[in-house]
Formats: C-alpha cells, sequence, structure tokens
C-alpha cells in the first residue's frame, strides 16, 4: 500500500461524520428558514428588492436616493453576484404573481434593553403570507435555499482548508466543522435571503485552495494564481469585504518567494494572474462603482441610513462595541435584538465567553508545550495559521473602522474569517482536553436546537389562551375599544405594571391581556403613555397588539392572549413622583382616539387606567435617624414672616415619612387667628398637588411640598398663627398633632 493509498483510506471514515453535520446543518437551516417569517432577516427585504430590480429591468440598481424610493436603500452598494443568481429562479417562478408584500412594523423598537420578547417583528405579518406558495414569495423563499446551499458549500470548504492546515489530525478539521455548523448565528443568516454566507463560503473556498497551492512544489504557479484569483473575484463580486484576502495571499506569496522555495518568475507570475482573475471576475463593478458614483466599494449608501453614526456620541464605548460583536457572533435573530440575553441572567452568553477565555488558555499552553521541537506542528501548519490569523486581524481592524461608521448587530461580518476563528477555537479546546473540544461544540449545537422552540416562535408566531386558561385569568379591567360606542373590536382584560416604583432610565414592564370581539379593516394602533403635573408627557409606547404581531385587521372573535410590553424612562427626570399610566387606540391617522367604553357601557372620557412611582436617584434625599413616632416629620418650612390681604403667599413644606404609609393623607395649612382659634385662610389639599400621595413616599425620603395661601382682601391686619399637619379626607383622622409653624404678620 502507497502513501497515498493509505491516506485516502485514513481519510475516508471522516466523509461520514462529516456528511453528518452537513445534514444536520440542513435541517437546523430548513427549520429556522420556514419558522421564520419573510423578511425578518436582517436587511432580508432590501436584499429580495435588488433581487427583484434584477429581474424586472436587468439593470444595477441605481444608488442614492432612487435607491430609498425602490426599496433596495442601503444595499444598492451591493455587489451583484448573489443577487444575479437567486435572480435566476426568480424569473423562472415570476415576481408579481403575487408580490412578496413587505410592511414595516412602524412600531419596532430595535435593541432597547428588555428582559423578553417586544415587537421583535420587523415587518407585519398578515395570515395571507406565503399563500399560495407562489410568485414573489416562492421567490423568497428559493432565494433563502440558495443562501443554505452556500452555507453548505462554506462546510465543504471549510473542511478542505482543515486538511490543508491539519492534515494528521483530522479530528480538529471536524470540530471546526461542526462548531460552524451548529452555531446558531451562522444557521441563521443561512437560512435568510442575504449576502453573508455567499461571501463568507467563496472566501473560505479561495483560502482553501490557497492552501493547497502553499503545500504543493513550485509549478504551474501562474494556473494556481488565476484560479484562486477567479474565487477571490467572485468572492468580491458578492461582498466587497472579501477583499481582505489579498492581505493572507500576499503574504503568503511573499513567504513562498523569499523563503527561496519559488523563484522570482514564478511568483510574480502567480501574482499576475491572481491580479487579472479578480480583475476580470469583480473589475469591471469596482470601475463602474468608481466612475459613476465616485465609490468602488458601494459603502456610501450607508451613510443615509437611520443607523448611521453622524455624532461621536452614538458610538458606545469600545469595550461594550467587541462585547455586542461576540454576543451577536453567536446568535442575535432578527434585526439584533432576539438574543440569548432573554433566558435568566444572560448566562448562555456567559458561557460563550467562558469558553473563548478557555480557547486562549489552551492557546497558551499549546505555546507553552511548543517550546519542544518534537511537540511543535509542522512548519507548513504555523504557516497556513499565521496567515489565515493575519486574514483574521485585517477582518477585525476593517470592522472596528465599520462600527464607527453605522450602528448594527455586527458578529455576522466576522463570517469572512469563521474559518480561523473556528480553527482557532477548538484548538485552543483540544490542547486543555480533547474532550472539552466537543463538549464546547455539543453545547453550541443544543442552543442551535433550542433557538426555535425558545426563540423563533415566542418572536414570531403569537400565542392565544385557551378557553380554559381565558376563564383562569385574573382580570381587573373590562375596558372596551371600538370605532364607536356601539361597536368595540377590542376589550381590555387585565393592566399592571410589572413595577410599582422604577428608577429613572430604565425600562418599565407592563403586562396586558386582550380579548379579541371582532377584526377590522384598519390596522388600529395602542398607546400607553406616562402623564405628568400639567398634562407633560413624559414617556409612552405605540405599538400593534400582540407585540406586534397581530395586527386588529387579523382578528378573530374570541382570541385571548396576554403580552409584555416595555417603556423606557428618561434619565432626565426632574423629581420622583407618581405618574398617571393612560391607554387608548388610535385611528389610521395616528392622531384621532377611538371611543372607549366601561363595563356598563358607558364612555371613558379620562383614560387614566393606573399609576406608577418614578424615581431619579441623583436628585433624592433623605432623612436620618427619624424618630419612629409620629409617623410624619416635618422637617423644614420655608415662609415670609409678612404677608399681605389679597395676595398669594406660597410656603414649602419639607416631609419625611419615618414609616410606609397605609393611606394618602391630605396636607392642611391653617392660617388661624390665635385670640379665637378661628382659620382665617387656608391652603389644604394632596401633597405636591396629588403627584406624589403619601402611601408612595419612601421611608425617610424628603418630600418637598409647595402650596399656595390665597389670602381674602378683607383680612384684618394682625398678628397670626401658622399650623400644619396631616389628615385622612374621609374621616378627618390625623396621623399626627397639628404642627405650630410660629407667628406670621399680615400688614395692608
Amino acid at each position: 500500500m502507497n502513501k497515498t493509498e493509505y491516506v485516502e483510506r485514513r481519510q475516508r471514515p471522516f466523509l461520514f461524520p462529516l456528511l453528518a453535520i452537513v445534514l444536520t446543518f440542513l435541517a437546523l437551516g430548513s427549520t429556522y428558514l420556514w419558522l421564520i417569517p419573510p423578511f425578518e432577516g436582517p436587511d432580508e427585504a432590501q436584499h429580495f428588492a435588488y433581487i427583484r430590480w434584477l429581474v424586472q429591468h436587468g439593470t444595477l440598481p441605481p444608488r442614492g436616493e432612487a435607491a430609498w424610493q425602490n426599496g433596495i436603500e442601503q444595499e444598492s452598494g451591493q455587489p451583484p453576484l448573489y443577487y444575479v443568481i437567486t435572480s435566476l429562479p426568480a424569473r423562472l417562478t415570476g415576481i408579481d404573481n403575487p408580490p412578496a408584500v413587505y410592511r414595516p412594523n412602524p412600531y419596532f423598537i430595535g435593541p432597547l434593553p428588555r428582559a423578553t420578547f417586544d415587537s421583535d417583528n420587523r415587518q407585519i405579518v398578515y395570515t395571507s403570507d406565503g399563500r399560495p406558495l407562489q410568485g414573489g414569495w416562492l421567490a423568497l423563499y428559493l432565494a433563502r435555499y440558495v443562501t443554505l446551499g452556500f452555507g453548505v458549500l462554506l462546510l465543504l470548504a471549510l473542511y478542505g482548508l482543515g486538511q490543508q492546515v491539519w492534515p494528521r489530525t483530522l479530528t480538529l478539521t471536524l470540530g471546526a466543522v461542526a462548531l460552524v455548523a451548529f452555531t446558531p448565528q451562522v444557521i441563521y443568516i443561512s437560512s435568510m435571503a442575504s449576502n453573508d454566507i455567499p461571501a463568507a463560503a467563496l472566501s473560505t473556498l479561495a483560502l482553501w485552495q490557497f492552501a493547497r497551492f502553499m503545500r504543493c512544489p513550485p509549478q504551474h504557479d501562474w494556473r494556481w494564481g488565476a484560479w484562486i484569483g477567479l474565487i477571490v473575484g467572485a468572492a468580491v463580486l458578492t461582498k466587497v469585504s472579501a477583499l481582505a484576502l489579498g492581505l493572507p495571499i500576499g503574504l503568503g506569496l511573499l513567504w513562498r518567494w523569499r523563503g527561496r522555495r519559488a523563484h522570482f518568475m514564478p511568483a510574480f507570475g502567480f501574482a499576475l494572474a491572481f491580479t487579472g482573475g479578480v480583475t476580470t471576475v469583480s473589475g469591471w463593478w469596482l470601475l463602474h462603482g468608481w466612475l459613476t458614483y465616485g465609490a468602488p466599494l458601494g459603502l456610501n449608501p450607508h451613510d443615509q441610513t437611520p443607523w448611521a453614526i453622524t455624532d461621536p456620541t452614538m458610538l458606545s464605548p469600545f469595550w461594550l462595541r467587541w462585547q455586542e460583536v461576540w454576543r451577536s457572533y453567536w446568535l442575535a435573530l432578527g434585526w439584533g435584538t432576539i438574543r440569548l440575553g432573554y433566558w435568566p441572567g444572560g448566562w448562555p452568553y456567559t458561557l460563550f465567553f467562558g469558553l473563548l477565555a478557555l480557547a486562549a488558555a489552551g492557546w497558551l499552553r499549546a505555546a507553552w508545550l511548543w517550546r519542544q521541537p518534537a511537540r511543535r506542528p509542522e512548519t507548513a501548519t504555523l504557516l497556513l495559521l499565521a496567515l489565515l490569523a493575519a486574514g483574521l486581524v485585517l477582518n477585525l481592524i476593517s470592522l472596528e473602522s465599520w462600527m464607527q461608521r453605522v450602528i448594527a448587530p455586527y458578529g455576522r461580518l466576522l463570517f469572512p474569517s469563521i474559518g480561523i476563528i473556528a480553527f482557532l477555537l477548538v484548538y485552543g479546546w483540544y490542547s486543555l482536553h480533547p474532550r472539552l473540544a466537543w463538549l464546547a461544540i455539543t453545547y453550541v449545537g443544543a442552543l442551535a436546537l433550542l433557538v426555535p422552540p425558545l426563540l423563533i416562535r415566542p418572536a414570531y408566531i403569537m400565542s392565544f389562551l385557551s378557553a380554559e386558561e381565558a376563564a383562569q385569568l385574573p382580570r381587573n379591567q373590562s375596558w372596551r375599544f371600538g370605532t364607536t360606542a356601539v361597536d368595540p373590536f377590542a376589550e381590555l382584560l387585565y393592566f399592571a405594571p410589572q413595577q410599582r416604583s422604577i428608577e429613572a432610565d430604565n425600562v418599565l414592564a407592563v403586562d396586558l391581556c386582550w380579548r379579541a370581539l371582532a377584526a377590522t379593516p384598519e390596522d388600529y394602533t395602542f398607546s400607553i403613555q406616562i402623564i405628568g403635573p400639567k398634562e407633560s408627557l413624559l414617556s409612552a409606547r405605540r405599538t400593534y397588539p400582540g407585540l406586534g404581531r397581530h395586527p386588529t385587521s387579523q382578528w378573530q372573535p374570541g382570541q385571548t392572549w396576554c403580552e409584555t410590553l416595555h417603556i423606557g424612562i428618561p434619565r432626565n427626570l426632574e423629581r420622583s413622583l407618581v405618574y398617571q399610566m393612560e391607554i387608548f387606540f388610535l385611528a389610521a391617522d395616528g392622531v384621532t382616539r377611538l371611543a372607549a367604553i366601561d363595563p356598563a357601557g358607558n364612555t371613558l372620557f379620562n383614560l387614566f387606567i393606573d399609576r406608577v412611582r418614578l424615581v431619579n436617584p441623583q436628585k433624592q434625599q433623605f432623612a436620618t435617624e427619624l424618630p419612629p413616632t409620629p409617623s410624619f416629620h416635618l422637617l423644614d418650612s420655608e415662609f415670609a414672616p409678612t404677608w399681605t390681604p389679597g395676595s398669594s403667599v406660597p410656603i414649602t413644606l419639607t416631609w419625611a415619612a419615618a414609616q410606609p404609609a397605609p393611606m394618602d393623607y391630605q396636607v392642611f395649612a391653617h392660617l388661624v387667628n390665635p385670640a379665637t382659634g378661628e382659620t382665617v385662610a387656608q391652603a389644604d389639599g394632596a401633597p405636591l398637588e396629588g403627584w406624589y400621595p403619601t402611601s408612595w413616599w419612601g421611608v425617610g425620603e424628603l418630600v418637598r411640598d409647595q402650596r399656595t395661601f390665597w389670602l381674602p382682601t378683607d383680612l384684618p391686619p394682625g398678628t397670626y398663627r401658622l399650623e400644619v399637619g396631616l389628615y385622612d379626607l374621609g374621616s378627618g383622622a390625623r396621623p399626627m398633632p397639628a404642627i405650630d409653624l410660629g407667628l406670621v404678620e399680615v400688614r395692608p
């Protein structure tokens, strides 16, 4: 048996696990593909608009304002290869019978920090979407399958690359392939209409062929150069980030020449043929962008997006940016909002970062062992790893530059270097213990299996309560909403904020339960607002029901569901108060409020439904060592010593509660004639005009209550006594004796 036969027999058993990995990847990808609604991939609507343009016009789409009018938007600057390929089946199926309609969710809230799902759908889905599966809908799903096919190419190219890097340890190669195949974000992006995975696949294919060239004897260099150049050109014609391949290829060619493994002319022939291959495939597109738009790379349309960074203050700190990169590298579905952080404590990401640390420790151990020549990998392996790492470093530098230009989930932008990332991780784990590598891969694969039931379905698919569940539902409301008082379409069964008190610069979660009474011809919006003194609007949240997934035009009578909405609390809160919460539906014009009816059928004009205490800790002050009795202490008072009949006199009282109040007391402030005990003027009322009831006060919190005395014009001049205190409005009972603030002089 010669050496070639031995190697072939040794490698053959590894083809079966490779086939199993690929088939599992296809099964998971197909599951993601059909579960995730249309246009929920990152920029998927814009990618498909590009495909539709090619089918309908047969030319490259325009950039600039015209691109924003035809739906392609920032993707108009993308190279066309992926779109040309996916337009071929679209030409066969047709693109307009019926068209695939993209309805942007006007209330998509983006990556607002929260602990659960909330309006994560980028578009509004109707039950008729994709039915029948033909025309534009079929073209969209075929485009997704084209991407999934490129995902298979990525795995095969990665396997081939691993054979060149570790020809004697194919278990490492299989581990790297499995890690990529089971990474949830790879599966997700592979199941969407997107050019990210095709670019990663062609980039990995180019690196595989270049690794073969680096291991082969120095002959026919120009043929290798032309072949690899054609692949790199195809990668560049898919996504311009593939231009980064020039660094590892250039460094490898330089090493091959300067290491005296090849003479200058073969190396020059390779470089010339490589450049010719790249130019032949992609040079025309780069030249077109340069001559037509002055932007050969086509990146300038991104500067017109809402997520373009136009102000340096929009840029998050360096470590937060890169934390987000690695989080979204593993998983950030949709437009980056659906992630493992929904699970308690975000522990899956914590474990991912722990695995990264273990891989780094494994490389430190390997570097220590490599001091012994017998344990050191062969020179070709070290060289290929160094070249691939150089490409990764350039990818990281480019990504850092890009993150200073736009705000987006960035993890998928590392996919052109996904092969070297997988190799580095698997080798690091393997260096600590071979089983650690497979434990880590098993963990990643388990998450990939859990994503459909635990993330995709809750985020995109409505879940209704059964009749038994609806009957057991706790109810504290029965408000109905409709275009008129006699034809309501919605009933609010339950409303409650999850927190009764929350600090500024946080997110308030509100639980709601609804019952559909009828479908409507329009998709009505409902709004929750937080209202402060003088009807000031502190914060508001508008959305479609069902966390944005169940517009009213799709309702069926009797459907009952619960949802949790999130409302951002601004950081510039002037003071701690108890704010009113109101809820209402809006007509299609976004201004007119629809009718609201109480359980008795009466029209509701006051739609305040609940209250919440909002706290600004930076402006709070607390008293220390308050005696437990009385329940309330007056710590300070401010007023003028001389008053004038017929005038208004301000008075400021600073209170503190020694213990939680069982009820809401009123403040009384009386001007008393000391001779007769008669109250001649008063300024009674709820603390802070009713915006901070005593039952909401924090223990020891200083509450400054400002109120105004309106003195009668006929009040006789003289000396009067000022008394203040608290009392129960219903019974008149006082929790403490009246406090004598002293005498004031009334002068004409």
